[in-house]
């Protein structure tokens, strides 16, 4: 089992992998990102999608902490879409038609909707093109975005979200942005048990979170799970420390536009 200590969306995370899913999965998912980087001759955008309560943000820094540590690997830098959340006051003021009603984003927070896909979409033709760019990041403390965020300047970005491979409109195209994709698959009943005990785990009680679960993230992760654009890896998760990769099709890079 390795342990890393990481910051996630601005609180302390303790987590860890066993020793299969770091030397068979996370190991070659950055050797074959070097590879790739390599061949481009320019900087490398990955994506990281997958349902709420798959991990997808602990992977994705314990992959930034493992690139650093792996011979011969070119470092990686992850980001986050949570980063391109709309304002609180943005949210509470806007509403959508859910059902024939409107419902303010306020109430929806973290679904596909209550994102700022346009200034998605500038930032990842600046990592295209620029060789620094700052990229804002999301605070748990504050429920707000951090405009300052993180700086990129590394060869590859690994950029990790819910909707990156959600097949809707709007949200479909990203694809073309990214040279390679990973898609973390979990059982609906594991998620669900886990994004409740989040919430309680953050002060509400059970009943109360079992509710948020069908009223929002339930409906997120039926949302991620039904509807997503074909991706060149699927990892499989057992359990929060193990990953295993189901699937590997043909390299994005070579099937994909870029921009």
């Amino acid at each position: 089992m390795q342990e890393f200590d990481l910051t996630v969306n601005g609180l302390k995370v303790k987590a860890a992998y066993d020793s299969a899913t770091v030397d068979h999965v996370l190991v070659p998912l950055i050797r074959r990102w070097s590879n790739l980087a390599r061949g481009l001759g320019r900087r490398m955008i990955v994506f990281l999608a997958g349902a709420p309560g798959t991990g997808k943000s602990t992977c994705a820094l314990a992959l930034e902490e493992l690139s650093r540590e792996v011979e011969g690997a070119l470092p990686l830098t992850a980001v986050g879409l949570d980063g391109f959340h709309y304002p609180n006051s943005y949210l509470r003021s806007n509403a959508v038609t859910i059902a024939g009603k409107d419902v303010l984003l306020s109430d929806i927070k973290g679904a596909p909707e209550t994102f700022d896909l346009p200034a998605f979409r500038k930032k990842l033709v600046e990592l295209k093109h620029e060789r620094r760019v700052s990229m804002p990041s999301y605070s748990r403390k504050t429920h707000e975005v951090d405009e300052r965020g993180i700086l990129v300047d590394t060869r590859i970005v690994l950029v990790e979200g819910n909707y990156l491979l959600l097949d809707e409109p709007g949200w479909r195209g990203l694809c073309a942005y990214c040279n390679d994709s990973v898609f973390i698959e979990a059982s609906p009943s594991e998620l669900k048990a886990r994004l409740v005990e989040r919430k309680v785990a953050g002060g509400m009680k059970k009943d109360e979170a079992e509710a948020f679960y069908e009223t929002s993230d339930g409906r997120n992760v039926q949302r991620v799970l039904s509807h997503r654009v074909p991706c060149a890896i699927t990892l499989e998760q057992s359990g929060i420390n193990h990953l295993s990769r189901k699937v590997t099709s043909r390299d994005i890079s070579s099937s994909r536009p870029s921009i």
